[in-house]
């Protein structure tokens, strides 16, 4: 015998329920009569701000505080540093003594000239008409003042007066000739930005315009500076690190063309979350300056600047 095709309770079931069955599912026309001058409202705007708005570009690169006015004291001849005379932040005066080189050999020449000399001496004021040793006497005085010369030029001497803002080198520590031992800032000195821009933007950057310098550590923490004078010339990495200086060239990683933009920093002291700073030669962070501005409708479709610039 074969099974029914439905259930007994499911045809009981449909029998009783027939009298409720639904009727036709009926909607209301106005909801989508406002959804299409919505979305036609949300496409028209769209359109408008595509053909009128704007987005602004610009240039940015790396940047560096630099103190105008410092000057670099080198070393001038090899050998191992004997003495600091100074510390950072001490004031120095035009020639006083900033850094002394081991000069065993040179002090014992001096030595040995001095000796000799008091003996000739001796032996003029014993004999004054013996003119061998007044000759003697007149070769070594040259060799004296030779001697003390040489050692005289184991000392560095500040050229010039100011502070000691860095020192480079410890005693102990053999310095080669041309190396980094002192820095010393004028009471004059000022604060410059020097910032490398990518070198397609050179034609767009002219003095006058804003810069704005973000410091690194100090995020969203951004400071607005008048460009104040802009290289001629796209240089290339190489370059760009010379003319940052040796002593912070090796914090960046250059590459592609390049060109110089600076800025002066009005004020020596900057504050971040209601607190005091003080700039610092050699400070890092990130420079960018306003170039062009470019309507959203020519960054969605490029083709459409060449028919702006014939309307313009």
């Amino acid at each position: 015998m074969s099974q029914p095709l439905f259930r007994a309770e499911a045809v009981t079931h449909r029998g009783e329920a027939v009298g409720d069955a639904g009727d036709v599912v009926r909607l209301d026309a106005d909801w989508t009569r406002w959804a299409y001058w919505i979305v036609l409202a949300l496409l028209l705007a769209g359109v408008t701000f595509a053909l009128c708005a704007s987005v602004r570009q610009y240039a940015a690169g790396p940047a560096v505080v630099r103190v105008e006015g410092k000057t670099i004291v080198s070393a001038r001849g090899e050998g191992t540093v004997e003495r600091l005379l100074v510390d950072p932040g001490r004031k120095v005066a035009a020639g006083d003594p900033l850094v002394e080189f081991s000069a065993e050999q040179e002090v014992a020449e001096l030595a040995r000239v001095d000796e000799e000399l008091e003996l000739l001496l001796l032996r003029v004021l014993r004999d004054p008409a013996d003119q061998a040793a007044r000759q003697a006497l007149t070769s070594l005085r040259a060799q004296r003042d030779l001697a003390s010369t040489r050692r005289e030029q184991r000392i560095v001497r500040a050229p010039r007066a100011g502070l000691v803002s860095d020192v480079r080198v410890r005693p102990g520590q053999f310095v080669r000739t041309g190396e980094f031992l002192i820095s010393l800032v004028d009471d004059s000195a000022t604060l410059s930005l020097i910032a490398l821009l990518p070198g397609q933007y050179r034609p767009f950057v002219k003095p006058g315009r804003k810069l704005r310098f973000e410091l690194e550590g100090f995020q969203h923490q951004r400071i607005s500076l008048d460009v104040d004078a802009v290289g001629d010339e796209v240089i290339g990495p190489a370059e760009a690190k010379r003319l940052l200086g040796p002593e912070v060239a090796d914090a960046f990683e250059l590459s592609g063309a390049l060109f110089v933009v600076r800025a002066k920093i009005p004020r020596r002291e900057f504050s971040s979350q209601g607190r005091q700073y003080s700039y610092s030669d050699g400070l890092r962070g990130r420079a960018e300056v306003w170039v062009r501005s470019e309507r959203v409708s020519v960054l969605l479709v490029p083709a459409l600047r060449a028919l702006y610039e014939h309307v313009d």
